[in-house]
């Protein structure tokens, strides 16, 4: 994606110092971040001076916060005291009862329960390796993790203790705990509530000292499985100092971001309001661990709990507990962006929202940065074997590389490689490898895969990226063969197998198929065998029955015809992917708002309908549509080459030439196109309508730039009389114009004038564009305003000689063939290419859905034949049907 100057709220410039100062400073000396070099398992790294050494010194600072809320869970409140000291009771009994000692394993398998931190901060307390288990498991699998890790004992909530019941008989526990159950599912589980007691006795709980178990930063803390790209998952060992790692290397995003932006760095205040963390993650994911609960209890905030995710309950908590920092991946944030909810409710005190853990669309992040214009969004890049994260994007850098995963933190080395893990140059596309304190010790009795995973400190990510010449990352696919639906690593072999050993089915290819909100989700080809049959649905079951839930394949295409292979035999599965997508309906590939489609013989708008000067050859338009509607309502990063295809090469074949040409399309009108703006990265053509008025002065409706000649051509044509700005973003070319034609009066929306930029820079602003339209073109145009949320304006005119609508961004209708192929890619995403509203701006028009309507039936009453965007191709004739087809969506 073009990388543009950027600038702040307050139009200061930027950035104050280059990444490399930044860099320095914050490393420095007596810095947060300063950094020193350690060697660790025989590798010399940095690390930081400020990381706290071991886990069961932050279980000791917890009980410091004293009265302080720590943990809310469905109306249950706990404080620190109380929560610290029942973990301190049960460290208790799992060491004189249990016999757990330090490095003994402990597993943890329930859902996000105030008890799951109560065993975690047990566990850490007495020096055990704590194990969470993903508690969407199946009992097979629980048991697996459960006997892989020689834990002595297990803590379950009710739910992991039924599926676990079946094989709790062939597991060598001395102890097992139940949580929240009065059941014990033919069990011994013991009910935690008998071993210290109910929630509401906690805080009369003794507060003893605990037997210190002499930990050493480099000593195992956890083990998090991850899943294996072969057989059973696999135990990522990590350590006392790589989750303390992470708790530092969570806040260089930021601080970066303020020294970026020419500010001093905050000073900790004791005084400041006690903070508030909403929890929507799993607590088994090293998010929800290492990025969310660790470091909310080092600092003292209240963490909030939710029972499930559900996007109108995390919006109801947010406003409901005055939350302010809270993560997610991709899938949940599209899905709160996009909640019926979102509008209604009080989000303002939210400042901090991060998320990762899976590809994330340009377009996530843009509209992301649209609908909380307080604060700057950001994202983490990292894995399990990672500790969460290594690489982050934050703030302006983050809107002017949206497409980027962002740049390593101060203690992390980073290179991409080929085959033989040789180091490419910049800018060459290969394995990324990473290095760091906070890469775990390898995978729990499996030095094979340790030894295939991890090469002198430097872990495999089994991701291809590229890195530019500022040290930004890019995510371009997945060497691994898996997909990621919704932030949970699927492996597809595992679930290949299953369908192989179902009698009908020969061969098996698992993919992943693209859905805007789960990022990916499940498909399957199978090959049937010799005289074979079997439904889909019958497959679909056979899955069922032996993966979990969010393994089950939701499509699998049936074909009796050998896959494509390559020389070496190995499936082709891009082209099976392609195959896949091709059997796939619009509303499998995402259960959010839907694309227009247009029915090309009844609402044509093809070039030729575009006028003359849109036209774009058949052969590049056919290489952008091979996907069709499904995967233009992804836009995963992943997929970004592939949505961009047809797309333009070079900034000369961006917009609708001939350029900066006056251009007749009725009496009294014309357009002029001009060469590329760029808007937070991207680059999109731009179009400026002029009219000739009664009085025989001009009438430019949304500037494009100013050359002399252009300024030439229309006076021949009239003087200019009126500059017209119609939204908070076409006004950057007013002051050229302006300058040039002193005596034109300036026309905007009401909004712009409040904007800093437009303060502090030259432009005057004449008069305010309202309901009703100006009697200086009263005779001629017919206008009114349309108002979101967010700030949003936009003054809409109708020409009445001509019957041409006007309009700037309330619809796109661009042609990804005169878009570069970033910008193609996050434009077909967001609708801006089917001729309708895009995506980013829905969310801003639909807390006024009800006044947008009536402007929209003001314009349909028009009658339009024509209809001119400021960016996109013309609908000219049958204007009207199609206007009522882009604005369906507000039905």
């Amino acid at each position: 994606m073009e990388q543009q100057p950027a600038v702040t709220a307050t139009d200061r410039p930027w950035p104050a110092v280059d990444l490399a100062e930044a860099y320095r400073q914050l490393t420095a000396p007596g810095a947060p971040f300063e950094t020193r070099e350690e060697v660790i398992r025989g590798v010399r790294l940095r690390t930081y001076v400020n990381a706290m050494n071991d886990l069961r010194q932050v279980f000791d600072l917890a009980l410091g916060w004293g009265d302080r809320e720590f943990i809310i869970y469905e109306g249950e409140r706990q404080t620190y005291a109380a929560h610290f000291r029942a973990a301190g009771q049960l460290g208790r009994v799992l060491h004189d009862r249990f016999g757990v000692r330090k490095g003994d394993r402990l597993v943890v398998a329930m859902r996000n329960l105030p008890e799951w931190s109560l065993a975690f901060w047990a566990g850490m307390s007495i020096g055990a390796v704590v194990t969470p288990l993903n508690a969407w498991g199946l009992g097979d699998e629980l048991a697996y993790g459960i006997s892989n890790s020689g834990a002595k004992v297990a803590i379950v909530d009710g739910d992991r203790l039924q599926r676990l019941a079946p094989h709790v008989a062939d597991l060598a526990l001395d102890g097992l705990i139940s949580v929240r159950t009065d059941d014990a599912h033919g069990t011994a589980a013991i009910p935690l509530d008998d071993l210290i007691g109910s929630s509401e006795g906690y805080a009369d709980l003794p507060d003893d000292p605990m037997p210190d178990p002499g930990l050493h930063t480099d000593d195992p803390a956890t083990i998090l499985y991850t899943s294996g790209t072969t057989g059973r998952p696999k135990g990522a060992l990590g350590t006392h100092r790589n989750a303390l790692t992470n708790v530092v290397s969570i806040t260089f995003g930021a601080a970066r971001a303020t020294l970026r932006r020419g500010d001093p760095l905050p000073e900790p205040d004791p005084n400041a309001p006690q903070r508030v963390n909403l929890l929507p993650v799993p607590l088994f994911h090293v998010t929800g661990t290492n990025s969310m609960l660790i470091p909310t209890v080092i600092a003292g905030a209240k963490l909030v709990l939710m029972h499930k995710w559900n996007p109108e309950r995390f919006l109801e908590l947010v406003e409901t507990e005055r939350v302010n920092g809270t993560t997610g991946v991709p899938a949940m944030v599209w899905q709160v962006l996009e909640s019926p909810d979102f509008a209604r409710r009080d989000l303002s005190s939210l400042d901090s929202y991060g998320y990762g853990g899976a590809a994330i669309a340009p377009e996530l992040t843009l509209k992301f940065a649209q609908l909380f214009p307080w604060f700057k969004p950001s994202q983490g890049y990292g894995a399990t074997e990672t500790s969460s994260v290594s690489i982050g994007n934050n703030a302006e850098d983050y809107l002017r590389h949206p497409d980027s995963v962002g740049l390593p933190v101060p203690v992390c080395d980073v290179k991409v490689v080929d085959d033989g893990g040789n180091e490419l140059p910049r800018g060459q596309a290969g394995e990324l490898w990473i290095r760091g304190p906070n890469v775990v010790a390898g995978y729990w009795n499996n030095p094979a895969a340790t030894a295939q995973t991890f090469t002198d400190g430097w872990y495999h990510t089994g991701d291809i990226c590229r890195i530019d010449e500022e040290g930004f990352v890019y995510l371009l696919d997945r060497a691994k063969d898996m997909l990621i639906r919704g932030g949970e690593n699927v492996y597809c072999v595992e679930i290949e197998d299953v369908l192989v050993a179902h009698p009908a089915v020969m061969d098996a290819a698992v993919v992943g198929l693209p859905h805007r909100i789960l990022g990916e989700e499940v498909g399957a080809l199978v090959q049937l065998r010799p005289g074979a049959t079997v439904a889909e649905e019958a497959l679909i079951a056979h899955a069922a029955a032996y993966l979990a839930p969010f393994k089950v394949p939701v499509r699998i295409v049936l074909r009796t015809a050998e896959f494509p292979r390559n020389a070496s035999g190995k499936t082709l599965k891009p082209i099976l992917r392609e195959e896949l997508i091709a059997t796939q309906t619009p509303d499998i590939a995402t259960d959010a708002v839907q694309p227009v489609i247009n029915d090309e013989a009844k609402m044509p708008v093809a070039a030729a309908e575009a006028g003359q000067w849109a036209e774009t050859p058949d052969t590049r338009r056919r290489g952008g549509k091979r996907i069709g509607a499904a995967v233009a309502a992804v836009g995963l990063l992943a997929a970004g080459a592939f949505l961009a295809r047809g797309a333009a090469n070079s900034d000369d074949e961006i917009g609708y030439p001939p350029l900066d040409t006056l251009k007749p399309l009725a009496d009294n009108l014309w357009i002029v196109d001009s060469a590329p703006i760029s808007a937070l990265g991207m680059k999109l053509p731009i179009r400026m309508t002029v009219i000739c008025l009664p009085d025989g002065g001009l009438w430019l409706h949304s500037p494009t730039r100013y050359t002399p000649s252009l300024a030439r051509a229309l006076t021949a044509v009239g003087p200019i009389r009126h500059l017209v700005a119609p939204t908070l973003a076409h006004w950057m070319f007013v002051e050229e114009w302006q300058r040039a034609c002193p005596d034109a009066t300036v026309w905007a929306v009401p909004a712009l004038r409040t904007r800093d930029a437009v303060q502090q820079s030259r432009v005057r602003i004449d008069n305010d564009l309202v309901e009703g339209g100006a009697p200086a073109w009263d005779a001629a145009l017919e206008q009114g305003v349309v108002t979101g949320g967010g700030g949003f304006e936009e003054a809409w005119f109708f020409h009445r000689e001509s019957r041409t609508l006007i309009l700037t961004d309330l619809i796109e209708n661009l042609d990804p063939a005169k878009l570069r192929p970033a910008t193609a890619a996050v434009m077909r995403a967001t609708r801006a290419t089917s001729g309708t509203t895009g995506l980013q701006l829905r969310a801003a028009l639909l807390p006024h859905a009800g006044e947008v309507r009536q402007a929209v039936d003001r314009m349909l009453a028009l009658a339009p034949d024509t209809v001119i965007f400021a960016h996109g191709d013309i609908f000219r004739g049958g204007g009207t049907a199609q206007l009522a087809t882009a604005f369906a969506w507000l039905k």
